[in-house]
């Protein structure tokens, strides 16, 4: 699809160029009212665009200050981008117009569409030096993608040898594989060498060979490129009209039984054009996140589109196999031979969840030595994921392999355009849980390190699992960055340790950053079902102000230690003494559980600890303020029956006895209480 597609960019590139200009609009009346039309906002996108190709085509000096006007025109975002398409599609490249485009991509106001004309524009001063400078500072700046892409596709309109060293650089160096992709696809719109595609070490090689020639020689032999893949593939473009993948996506949409849309695909897949062929292969993709999943027989053929001749359709078909387990021979056998970097890295990403022990080799190999950073990058996640398996790497010689392999490519890294890699194979040598690797992650730990660097190396701390580094670890839990602080948090509880309790605690209560209290609880949620009782006593009052439903889950964890400490009691002394605590325990439990809206089982815990103190000897305060508390918690749970039979039993039994006259009135008044709340809800 991509060769196809440079075709048709070099014709119409071509065509735009060299055609004449167009009839200038009629002096006057006509002129005037496009210039209006330009300016209306009340007018269709439509309308303003086809107005200003009218006076685009013209090259009509007069107007020029007007289309000017208009590109500047910030609060007409939809008259900047009439122009600026008429300008990326008709060549006029006066010195006029540079300013106001470059001036659509630093003021954009999050219109990506307009940034791309803009760059589409500029590609038109494929002479101009400056502007090409102008863009390679863009292309190489911290921009997002949707603001690069458009720059570096419109350095591929520029012959000259700086421009290609540029795309070169791009290419070797990318952090995401947009960018790659684009700067593989400049490449190929610059030179017409399809044939090389994304593969980084081909146009390496291919750059090595030309960098040694002169400016002149150098615009003269990419012309030449130019011209021969013109001709090759000029009568190829009506392959790629734009609307053939929605029509073909509609058609298989309309299929009602998994037979038809079986055949339908098989039907693409089978396809002479590439494009179609890899919309098989995406769509199968799409099907295999439903329910239903992809229509039998389509993953087969997916299959055998991993040796298809062209690289975009084998990236497709790598993507729609991910995971599948009946594929990873394919998958292995072809990445074992694939020269193509996107192929590569949808092959890695597709065999990493699998496991595979061939796979892994492969994974070893390129992360060391291959010549795309992105196939690193993908190849060390790939790793790490088989590292979490516990079983591929219990063969020791092939974890000393991949740990070899990684620190080989860490010494790669460290210039600019390299952290992502770096920080990926950080990240994978945490995974591998070797305490060789401490020196590494120590290291990594310098302020002049990137974010993710810093990260990946305190989460390699963490999977040491070693309490020796754990106050390493802790000195970054009041780091500037909240993101290294939620990092020291998860790496610290990889650990129960108690004695960093309270510093979790003071994360989890009193940290800014949402992330890193939510991360912090997860870890003490972790923690509590090994903690002592002191330990867990300290979490639930340091919790008391906080969130009921987390001081719950530390309340009753510690009534569940209580529980097991009574029945591991030898000593008669001992038990009754915990008895007591956990009788007070679960009153604690349901006053939380009250605050919740837990009444049900608040009013189970409030009869547990009543039937102890009634038989152990309890004050009678105590028993009158549990027996208020269980008829409280029946009546909130809406149990009418089960607090009335309670209340008829406490008056029953307590009958005649004056000293606990205040028990029969407590639970009485609970049900008056109770039956004016009702009164007064006016529910009926």
């Amino acid at each position: 699809m991509c060769v196809s597609a440079v075709a048709v960019g070099l014709w119409s590139r071509a065509v735009a160029q060299d055609q004449p200009a167009l009839a200038s609009p009629a002096a006057g009346s006509q002129t005037v009212a496009l210039l209006k039309t330009i300016a209306d906002p009340q007018a269709s996108q439509g309308d303003r665009e086809a107005a200003a190709l009218k006076l685009v085509g013209s090259r009509d000096d007069s107007i020029r200050p007007e289309l000017v006007a208009a590109l500047k025109q910030d609060s007409d975002p939809g008259g900047q981008l009439a122009v600026a398409k008429a300008l990326g599609e008709i060549a006029w490249p006066h010195p006029d117009f540079i300013e106001p485009l470059f001036g659509l991509i630093a003021n954009r106001n999050g219109q990506s569409v307009r940034v791309k004309a803009a760059a589409a524009a500029l590609a038109q001063y494929g002479g101009n030096l400056n502007v090409l400078q102008r863009l390679i500072t863009t292309a190489d700046s911290n921009e997002g993608d949707e603001i690069r892409i458009p720059i570096i596709m419109a350095i591929g309109s520029f012959n000259q040898k700086l421009a290609a060293q540029t795309l070169i650089d791009l290419q070797q160096r990318a952090d995401s594989d947009a960018v790659e992709r684009a700067a593989g696809d400049a490449l190929i719109e610059m030179t017409g060498l399809d044939d090389y595609g994304h593969s980084a070490g081909a146009w390496q090689k291919w750059w090595l060979q030309n960098q040694g020639l002169s400016d002149d020689a150098f615009q003269a032999q990419v012309s030449q490129t130019r011209s021969d893949a013109f001709e090759r593939e000029v009568t190829k473009r009506a392959i790629l009209q734009s609307n053939v993948k929605e029509i073909l996506q509609g058609m298989y949409d309309a299929q009602t039984t998994p037979t038809d849309r079986e055949n339908l695909l098989i039907q693409y897949m089978h396809s002479a054009a590439a494009s179609i062929r890899e919309l098989g292969a995406e769509i199968v993709y799409q099907d295999r996140q439903t329910p239903d999943g992809a229509p039998p027989g389509t993953i087969e053929m997916v299959r055998t589109l991993l040796d298809d001749v062209s690289p975009d359709v084998r990236a497709a078909a790598a993507q729609a196999l991910f995971d599948d387990l009946g594929s990873t021979a394919a998958m292995v056998q072809r990445l074992g031979i694939e020269s193509d970097d996107m192929v590569r890295v949808e092959l890695v990403h597709s065999l990493a969840p699998l496991v595979d022990p061939a796979a892994v080799d492969l994974m070893i190999k390129l992360v060391q030595s291959d010549p795309s950073a992105l196939v690193q990058i993908e190849a060390a996640d790939g790793i790490g994921v088989a590292a979490k398996s516990s079983t591929i790497f219990l063969d020791r010689n092939k974890e000393q392999a991949a740990i070899a392999a990684l620190q080989s490519a860490l010494k790669g890294t460290g210039a600019p355009g390299t952290q992502a890699l770096r920080a990926a194979v950080v990240r994978a040598l945490g995974e591998l849980h070797d305490k060789q690797n401490l020196p590494t992650f120590q290291s990594m730990l310098d302020p002049s390190e990137s974010q993710q660097v810093r990260i990946a190396a305190i989460e390699g701390l963490g999977m040491l699992q070693d309490p020796d580094v754990s106050d390493s670890i802790a000195a970054y839990l009041d780091d500037a960055d909240p993101q290294i602080r939620r990092a020291a948090v998860v790496g610290l509880g990889t650990t129960v340790q108690p004695i960093y309790l309270t510093k979790l605690i003071n994360s989890m209560s009193a940290d800014p950053d949402d992330s890193v209290r939510s991360a912090a609880w997860q870890v003490l949620q972790g923690w509590i079902p090994s903690l002592e009782e002191q330990d867990l006593a300290t979490l639930a009052d340091a919790l008391k102000t906080g969130d009921p439903n987390k001081r719950l889950v530390a309340l009753e964890a510690f009534r569940d230690q209580l529980a097991k400490d009574a029945q591991s009691a030898t000593d008669d002394s001992k038990r009754h003494q915990i008895n007591d605590a956990l009788a007070a325990q679960r009153q604690n439990v349901a006053d939380t559980m009250m605050d919740v809206g837990q009444y049900a089982a608040a009013a189970d815990q409030y009869q547990q600890a009543l039937t102890y103190w009634k038989a152990n000897d309890g004050k009678p305060d105590v028993i009158d303020t549990l027996s208020g508390n269980v008829v409280r918690a029946l009546l909130k749970a809406g149990k009418y029956s089960d607090a009335a039979t309670f209340a008829s039993a406490v008056i029953q039994e307590y009958n005649g006895d004056a000293t606990m006259e205040v028990t029969q009135e407590t639970v009485s008044r609970e049900f008056l209480l109770a039956a004016q709340d009702l009164y007064a809800s006016n529910d009926p």
